[in-house]
């Protein structure tokens, strides 16, 4: 099977990230039954910051549209397929050719992320049906055969599907997680320690907020950065950085980093302007503001004391502002 390009859903000037998708998210209607699955916050707001790669495995595999639908079967011996819903005609095999070429395909490409469709038996990420050779549903903890192979060849890869985007908690996460992603790609270009250790500075209050133990073990690899070849020294730091955004932040984390972030503030800033800090990030800890709010105000006291820590903290705009003004985030 010859994988061609996918067309790029939109010009990429001025988009910050490359996200492949499903394309039935884009309103494409390329599903089953002709229709498609059009994701609001897709089309609306990620796509100012966003370059798509649309993808739909079984219209590439030759499945027509509309056409009969598909469902993961597990036969007596364990082994899991990729069955037509009436005629049994099997998928299982073209599907994983090009899911492999993909695969590989990607490794060529700039993609930050890929944004999956729910339920699918070729992309679903979580709680796919399988069904047993009776035709009945047999368990719910499957993964899509496509999204399933792209998610090995690819394991640091950003992932999610487009009904879990609705959830502002993984919202938030995902995209965290593709810029961090974006910003990771500048470690294997490193030509000095110095530059190192300047991205972990400006990434340690992010890491902090998701996961300590991981900034403590990032820190131990910039410390003994000079001992081993820069390239190693890159590769092992950015796949740990990597594994940090695996779960939501919770929100007693999130004050915390809040208040130490304003810690750094108190001797540029007045008592007055000190206390509508504490005030703001107490209005997030009690779920009266959004998140969005205390770090408005961080991030303009720190420009405005030209403060160059607070101003280089990811962590005060881990993603563009774009998201959170339209009221994404």
């Amino acid at each position: 099977m010859q994988v061609q390009s996918p067309k790029n859903e939109q010009c990429s000037l001025n988009k910050q990230v490359k996200l492949a998708i499903s394309s039935c998210l884009l309103g494409q209607e390329v599903r089953f039954d002709g229709g498609h699955k059009r994701n609001v916050f897709v089309q609306e707001a990620l796509s100012q910051v966003a370059e798509f790669v649309p993808l739909c495995p079984e219209v590439a595999i030759g499945m027509g549209i509309p056409r009969e639908s598909i469902r993961l079967v597990e036969d007596d011996d364990g082994e899991i397929k990729l069955l037509g819903t009436r005629s049994k005609q099997e998928w299982t095999a073209p599907m994983q050719r090009y899911a492999h070429e993909i695969a590989q395909w990607l490794e060529e490409q700039d993609i930050c992320g890929f944004i999956f469709t729910k339920n699918s038996p070729s992309c679903g990420l979580f709680r796919v049906k399988i069904y047993n050779p009776k035709g009945s549903p047999s368990r719910r903890d499957g993964r899509g055969l496509f999204s399933e192979i792209i998610t090995q060849h690819h394991p640091l890869l950003p992932v999610e599907e487009g009904g879990r985007l609705n959830d502002p908690a993984l919202r938030d996460l995902f995209l965290t997680r593709v810029f961090a992603y974006k910003r990771a790609q500048s470690l294997l270009d490193m030509d000095s320690v110095s530059s190192l250790v300047q991205f972990h500075a400006n990434e340690k209050l992010l890491l902090l907020a998701y996961n300590e133990p991981v900034l403590r073990e990032l820190g131990r690899i910039v410390a003994s950065a000079k001992q081993r070849p820069l390239q190693q020294v890159t590769k092992a730091y950015r796949e740990l950085f990597l594994s940090a955004f695996n779960e939501v932040a919770s929100l007693k984390r999130h004050a915390n980093v809040l208040l130490r972030t304003i810690g750094h503030l108190k001797k540029i800033t007045t008592a007055e302007e000190v206390a509508s800090l504490h005030e703001a990030v107490e209005g997030y800890r009690t779920r009266k503001l959004p998140r969005s709010v205390p770090l408005s105000f961080i991030r303009h006291f720190g420009k405005m004391n030209d403060n160059e820590y607070i101003k280089q903290q990811t962590y005060l705009s881990p993603y563009p502002e774009e998201l959170v003004e339209l009221g994404w985030s």
